[in-house]
């Protein structure tokens, strides 16, 4: 089962940052490691993302604010997986996201997946936007 490396560069992300971890922990696939780059927040986000530290896959480094992409570069860096996922700490993944995605790389001998993504208001329920991605390979 092949480690991926989940990237997540924060800044101010203290009103979603619980639920972007809750939902990789809730992930079916299990080998993962989740690293999170505070980019200078100064909110709480540095808090929340502490009180997770008791899960050893779950690594937290701060950095003064360089921008998103500086974060990302940091986070990977630090990455040892044979995969990288890219999770922004305002957004969430559904359960099986990784175990289906993983099943079409190995099925299909692929390099790069991505998902389907919608954009919703404050309240999950409220959907805005669908973001319609191209069906290539389809599980």
């Amino acid at each position: 089962m092949s480690l991926i490396s989940i990237i997540t560069p924060a800044y101010n992300a203290g009103n979603y940052i619980a639920e972007t971890i809750e939902s990789v922990l809730a992930q079916t696939y299990q080998n993962w490691e989740l690293i999170i780059v505070d980019d200078g927040s100064t909110d709480n986000t540095a808090d929340i993302v502490k009180s997770y530290l008791t899960d050893a896959r779950i690594q937290y480094f701060y950095q003064k604010n360089g921008k998103q992409g500086k974060a990302r570069n940091l986070a990977i860096s630090h990455s040892k997986g044979t995969y990288l996922a890219f999770l922004d700490a305002d957004d969430l993944w559904i359960p099986k996201k990784m175990q289906l995605q993983m099943q079409v790389i190995q099925t299909h001998n692929v390099d790069v997946v991505f998902s389907q993504g919608w954009l919703f208001s404050e309240n999950i329920n409220s959907k805005l936007k669908d973001f319609n991605a191209p069906i290539g390979l389809q599980v």
